[in-house]
Order: C-alpha cells, then sequence, then structure tokens
C-alpha cells in the first residue's frame, strides 16, 4: 500500500508546478478539521540553516517534558525523515494512511494541492493526532506564500537572507526578504542571525508594523570558539545566555544555528510562552545529542570521505570556509551534482580549484546535467571525467583517491543523501 501511496506523492512532484498563495492549503486545512490549530508551533524562515536550527531546537526540547513534532525538507533517505513527532519518524503504515485521508479531504475541498501542500497536510495531520505540544515547522520556499503559513506560531524565525529561488522570491536580498517577512506575524517575537544592517533595519520596520519584539543574534547572544576537533566543537556565549556548549556539528555556520537555537530558548523563558521553562541544562544536552547528517559530515576517516549538502550560494561559502577552518587531509578528489536550477559559480570559483581530479555526476532528483556542468569546469590543469551514476562515479572516486587524501562529495541536499545511502550500503568498495 505505501508503495501506490507514495507514487501518487512522486507524480505530484514530477508534475509539480509552483503555485504561490495559500487559498489552496487553506481549503485543505479546513475539510481536514484544521489541524494546525490543535498545537503550539516555532516558524523557521532563511536562505539557509533552517533545517540545521530547526534539528537543534527539536533536540532541545525533546529534554523538556513537551512532546515534540518537527516538520522539514527535503530528506535525505526516506520522506518519513520530514515528519517527526518525538523523535520519531512517522511510520510507513500511518504515511500511507495519512496519504488516503489528504486525497479525500482534497476532494471534499476540491482543490488540487501541490506536492509541498500535500505533504504539508500530511505532516500536520500526523502531528495533530499525535498531540504533539510544540511543532518547529520549517518553510518550503519564501514565506509569505509558504504552504506552512497557514499555522499561527508564538515564535518566529528568519536566520539569514541570501539569493536562492530568485525565479520565484525575487533578484534582490531586499526583495527576498520581504517575502520571507511573510512569516512575522502580529505580537509574534521574531528571531534573526542575519547580519547585513540593511536586512535586518528592515526585519526591525517590518516587526514594528506588526507590535512584534525583533531579536537579532548580533546584539543579544555573541559567540566565542573554543575548542574544535573533526567530532565536535565547543563554544562560549556572552549576551542573554552566558555559558559555553558542545556541539557534534562541524563549522562555523552551525554554531551560529545553534547560537539561534539558544537565543531562541530565551525568548521562549523570557517571554514565558511556554509553561515550563527550559533550563540550561536542557539545552546543553539537546545541542550534544543533535543529529543531523550530510552537512559537512564526515563518515569515514581511512579512506578520507566528506560529504557536504551545500546547495546554494551561502552554502557553498560556508563550505569553502570549513574547509580552511579545519585541518583536514589534503584535497584530492571532488564528486560533484548538482540541482539544475543552481548557479554553479561560487563552486568553480572556491571548491574546484582546491582538487586534483573532479568527477562530475548527478543526483536522482532534478539534476543538472553532468555532461553540461563538466564543460562549465573544464580547465586545463584539472583532470575532468562525467560519470552520471552516483554509485559509479562513488566508486571510482575512492579507487583514484591518493592514500591519506580527501574525497569530498558535494552540491546539492539530494546528492548528499543519494551519496550517504550508497555508502552506507556500499562499506566495502574498494579503497
Amino acid at each position: 500500500m505505501l508503495k501506490t501511496e507514495l507514487n501518487y506523492l512522486r507524480s505530484l512532484e514530477k508534475f509539480e508546478k509552483i503555485k504561490p498563495g495559500l487559498d489552496t492549503m487553506q481549503s485543505l486545512m479546513t475539510a481536514l478539521g484544521d489541524p494546525q490549530d490543535t498545537f503550539s508551533s516555532i516558524h523557521i524562515a532563511g536562505t539557509n540553516g533552517k533545517g540545521s536550527t530547526a534539528a537543534f531546537l527539536n533536540s532541545v526540547l525533546n529534554q523538556t517534558k513537551f512532546r515534540v513534532g518537527l516538520y522539514t525538507s527535503p530528506h535525505l533517505h526516506r520522506f518519513n525523515e520530514r515528519i517527526v513527532a518525538n523523535n520519531m519518524a512517522i511510520s510507513d503504515k500511518r504515511l500511507s494512511e495519512l496519504i488516503l485521508v489528504v486525497r479525500e479531504a482534497s476532494k471534499t475541498a476540491r482543490v488540487t494541492p501541490t506536492y509541498f501542500e500535500f505533504t504539508t497536510a500530511v505532516a500536520f495531520l500526523h502531528l495533530a493526532q499525535q498531540k504533539v505540544d510544540i511543532a518547529i515547522i520549517e518553510v518550503g520556499m519564501g514565506g509569505d506564500l509558504d504552504a506552512t503559513n497557514v499555522i499561527s506560531p508564538f515564535l518566529s524565525i528568519i536566520t539569514n537572507i541570501g539569493l536562492d529561488h530568485t525565479k520565484w522570491l525575487g533578484e534582490t536580498k531586499l526583495a527576498i526578504a520581504d517575502r520571507k517577512a511573510g512569516v512575522i506575524k502580529e505580537g509574534v517575537p521574531l528571531i534573526t542571525a542575519e547580519e547585513d544592517p540593511n536586512i535586518i533595519s528592515f526585519l526591525k520596520r517590518r516587526c514594528a508594523q506588526k507590535n512584534a519584539p525583533v531579536f537579532t543574534l548580533k546584539e543579544h547572544l555573541t559567540t566565542t570558539l573554543e575548542k574544535r576537533t573533526l567530532s565536535e566543537q565547543t563554544f562560549s556565549t556572552k549576551g542573554v545566555m552566558d555559558d559555553t556548549f558542545t556541539i557534534p556539528l562541524l563549522g562555523d555556520h552551525q554554531i551560529k544555528n545553534a547560537a539561534t537555537a539558544i537565543l531562541a530558548t530565551n525568548v521562549i523563558n523570557t517571554k514565558k510562552l511556554l509553561q515550563e521553562r527550559i533550563s540550561t541544562t536542557n539545552i546543553q544536552k539537546g545541542l550534544s545529542l543533535v543529529e543531523w547528517p550530510g552537512r559537512f559530515d564526515i563518515v569515514s576517516r581511512d579512506p578520507f570521505i566528506l560529504i557536504d549538502g551545500a546547495h546554494n550560494e551561502q552554502g557553498y561559502l560556508a563550505l569553502s570556509e570549513s574547509l580552511d577552518s579545519y585541518t583536514l587531509p589534503s584535497p584530492d578528489i571532488l564528486v560533484l551534482g548538482i540541482k539544475r536550477d543552481k548557479d554553479p559559480k561560487i563552486l568553480l570559483e572556491n571548491i574546484v580549484p582546491r582538487f586534483r581530479k573532479i568527477i562530475v555526476t548527478e543526483a536522482e532528483h532534478d539534476p543538472y546535467p553532468a555532461a553540461r556542468l563538466a564543460k562549465l569546469i573544464y580547465q586545463p590543469t584539472k583532470k575532468v571525467q562525467v560519470i552520471p551514476k552516483l554509485s559509479l562515479a562513488i566508486q571510482q572516486a575512492k579507487k583514484d583517491l591518493r592514500p591519506k587524501s580527501m574525497l569530498l562529495i558535494t552540491g546539492s541536499l539530494y546528492l548528499a543523501g543519494d551519496a550517504l545511502s550508497i555508502i552506507k550500503v556500499n562499506k566495502n568498495l574498494p579503497s
């Protein structure tokens, strides 16, 4: 049964045309009995770091007595990963049942939801039926017209603003900020890790119009790196919370994402948004236990294999900075594949030149054709090989990898997920 229902979901995704607007989603929610109104929620928008910030918050809140839900996208391995209640991904059986329920509700409402609208409805229905107290909801794209924007959160977060999805959100950071600011609700506090003074000023003006308190990471919580290894990093904070925290996720950007989650807990406590106070112990333990694979993820030490789901300009720059921040084996082989609608410029300038050989490949989902991408990468001093099938690309990369050198697999979250699945299954590929 699940295979049939997932095939239906994939058919929605395959033929999906993005249709910004909330009319369909609101009608569908009404037909389902407005499940999104049965739980409190935290809404997270932004160009990068949404998922990691959500993962940090989920891990922290799961240290409390609250029942916690999490809805993120995309998934790395299985669709079920997107919808989590109390640290348990939705089961195959439940997913199959709810897909049928949402299909019937769509007929009742006389609407044809897009893939993301449909999956969001499934998520809200499951979280409601699991009786979660709090749901952490990640925006799919933008903010104002995103399918998730039918919730009434008690806290909103905009991690940052960058140039991504410009076809739909606008060609400038300010235009994109205007769309993402659509998650700001009347009287609901906003937290942001954005550092651009012009964007911060814009968000503050929008919050003033909505009588919404605004808290910037820049003004309320600074961080200092204390210790860094290839397994974890420890940092201290100053501001609304003075303490020390350790996280297993690597990179300066993950310290910022963790700090955003810490600031969120402080706002929750200060504003008494929840009945129970989130303790410092809850925060420290939650941050230390977070799991969020595929993000600067060292999946093997010998041979040294690093997988990173960087998928846009800011992500590529964060990857470049992380490569500079750690003492790593010498870069040798790069396995690269990007999504069809992405611009590889930053990759070509900041990542590709580091490696002796580049193998261009494709993820399963909507890939940029490998042969076309290889033409953009070609440099006389570089060896570029096209192997569209990812499993074969990884196999070849491991064969060619020099001793005590690095293999990096990157270009999209879809590629990262596919690569993690392949490496997990094929642990004995030649090295």
